[in-house]
């Protein structure tokens, strides 16, 4: 038999056993074996592996760049462990980004907390150029981040119109926002749309500027009788050809056609015409004399017909050239 006095066991022999009466046996609270493992990357303290005394207490608790979860402290009692909920370890997320500069874009725009490893993307609007790091990754409670994104005003692009010049002040090769130009076309082209142009946001104001060569005003008066095609007074459009004629009876003299080039009429010699001359006058088998005497035939010129002897003359003794033509042709001499 053996009863319970004040935390200790007193043994009594019986059935002819020996008896213990002069030591004291008392009982003492078990020890606790070993932890199980908990989560990974779980860090405790104490860390050996026990067998730990009742009482003991271990400390649990995550690296930096986690939160911990669970009971962060177990208690030996009696040979078991409290320990209700395991203890582990999860990346910590990351609070909202501190505010980027005017006018940058993100997205998601929301405010947080983040998840460990969202990214966090960050753009300009349109007319905006970015700089700085165009994505933040959350990382264990902390946002990769090197340099703070902001947005400037976008450049624009060379302003050169089409076959014209530019100008600046100050001179530059490049026209950041607000740049102002001054257009201008070369000798021989004229500029359509506007003078001036401005740099705003990466586009200039003023884009539809180009040189087209000029026309040609009309020309001036061509000599007496000179005929040309087209005849209509302009302008006319550079490349255009004008071509220059005389009426019948007249020869034609200096250049046939102009051409309009740049604004300028391509016409070295002035056209003009003159009354044709005439051809050789002689009558069929007959003579002819005109004074002064001469191998040409100039428009105005008066012959006089003659026959040989034996042969009588066939029409008027006198012509006229007028324009290239004989006023008196069908003369001939016949024989007796």
């Amino acid at each position: 038999m053996s009863k319970w006095i004040r935390s200790q066991w007193k043994y009594d022999c019986s059935l002819s056993l020996w008896d213990v009466t002069n030591e004291a046996v008392f009982c003492t609270a078990s020890p606790c074996e070993d932890l199980a493992p908990a989560g990974e990357l779980v860090e405790r303290d104490p860390s050996d592996a026990g067998p730990f005394e009742n009482g003991t207490e271990v400390d649990y608790s995550c690296p930096d760049g986690y939160d911990f979860n669970g009971d962060m402290t177990a208690i030996c009692l009696y040979g078991n462990w409290t320990l209700d909920q395991e203890p582990y370890c999860s990346a910590s997320p990351c609070e909202d980004l501190a505010p980027a500069g005017e006018l940058v874009e993100r997205d998601p725009s929301d405010a947080g907390p983040f998840e460990n490893g969202t990214e966090v993307d960050y753009s300009c609007p349109d007319g905006y150029d970015f700089n700085g790091d165009m994505t933040a990754i959350c990382l264990y409670g902390n946002w990769t981040l090197d340099q703070e994104p902001y947005c400037t005003a976008s450049p624009c692009g060379e302003p050169l119109p089409q076959d014209g010049l530019v100008s600046h002040n100050p001179e530059s090769s490049s026209y950041p926002s607000g740049t102002e130009v001054t257009y201008a076309c070369p000798n021989g082209y004229d500029l359509n749309g506007n003078m001036t142009s401005v740099c705003l946001y990466g586009m200039w104001t003023n884009e539809a500027v180009f040189c087209t060569a000029s026309p040609c005003e009309d020309l001036a008066p061509a000599g007496e009788l000179v005929e040309r095609d087209p005849s209509d007074a302009g302008p006319f459009e550079n490349g255009t050809e004008v071509d220059y004629s005389c009426p019948d009876g007249y020869d034609f003299n200096g250049d046939m056609t102009a051409i309009c080039l740049y604004g300028n009429w391509t016409l070295d010699q002035e056209p003009y015409c003159t009354a044709s001359p005439c051809g050789e006058p002689l009558p069929q088998d007959g003579l002819v004399s005109h004074n002064p005497e001469s191998s040409s035939y100039p428009n105005g010129t008066q012959v006089t017909y003659a026959c040989p002897n034996g042969y009588d003359l066939n029409g008027n003794m006198t012509a006229v050239c007028l324009y290239g033509m004989w006023t008196n042709e069908a003369v001939f001499c016949t024989g007796e």
